[in-house]
């Protein structure tokens, strides 16, 4: 695999989109909305691509390219990365583009990944070990935590709300898990590319519940007999007031 310069398409689009701001009176992003995104490189060969974070940013928008065409629909992410390995299928020069998405309709400009040109047998390998590792999308649930009460009965099983410090699991967005949004909401996607269903996880120390089907659940959820509220983000309060005027416990639990 080797790592040439930017993109082609990348440069061209960019170009296009800030001609078609002087012909048709767009306005370009305001420098002043900081949704600059800087250091945008591959993750070394595994097919994945990072950037900075930029803490003005809601989330990001993802598109890959090969030999300037593009390979995927434009995704939206919750995380500084992206796994591209999936669409890197055949022979050719690949860059991804990004762009961060702040509040309102603010967007950045696109910015391009130098190009990796993987040789036919480099593009089956890396898609070959997608396939084997990564599972669907939400509502997978291959890979689970636990609920409220739960004591670690599998390895993938994080406890939940209530459970003593150490018994259960905490996943960090910096260690390849990151959160995902689509139409039908927001989820978690763990780094072996499965989701968490119908169960509690604690991400970054905060606790969520994600449904059945796999996305983000918000406000008041039953579990085990209590009640649990999570806020507008799905973050679980704890020792606070709810916006009905409930108090709830350091274990998230409505005090009754």
């Amino acid at each position: 695999m080797k790592k040439t310069g930017k993109c082609i398409a990348g440069m061209l689009l960019v170009m296009g989109m800030s001609l078609a701001g002087v012909v048709s009176g767009f306005a370009a992003p305001d420098p002043g909305t900081d949704l600059n995104v800087e250091n945008v490189r591959w993750d070394g060969d595994s097919g994945s691509g990072t950037w900075t974070d930029n803490t003005s940013a809601r989330y990001y928008q993802v598109k890959l390219y090969r030999n300037d065409s593009s390979v995927m629909s434009t995704a939206s992410v919750y995380d500084n990365a992206y796994d591209f390995a999936g669409h890197m299928t055949r022979r050719g020069n690949y860059c991804f583009m990004v762009r961060a998405v702040g509040s309102g309709s603010a967007k950045g400009e696109w910015v391009s990944s130098d190009t990796m040109f993987l040789t036919a047998e480099e593009a089956d390998d890396l898609s070959y070990d997608y396939r084997h590792s990564y599972s669907g999308g939400p509502g997978d649930g291959k890979y689970v935590s636990g609920g409220p009460g739960d004591t670690g009965r599998n390895p993938a099983s994080t406890g939940g709300p209530g459970v003593a410090a150490g018994s259960g699991q905490d996943f960090s967005t910096a260690q390849g898990n990151h959160w995902c949004i689509d139409q039908g909401g927001k989820w978690f996607q763990f780094k072996d590319g499965s989701y968490p269903v119908g169960r509690w996880v604690q991400i970054d120390g905060i606790w969520y519940c994600f449904g059945m089907n796999g996305y983000l659940r918000c406000g008041w959820i039953e579990d085990n007999g209590k009640w649990y509220y999570t806020d507008s983000t799905g973050a679980m309060l704890v020792n606070s007031r709810t916006p009905d005027g409930c108090y709830v416990g350091g274990d998230g639990a409505w005090i009754q």
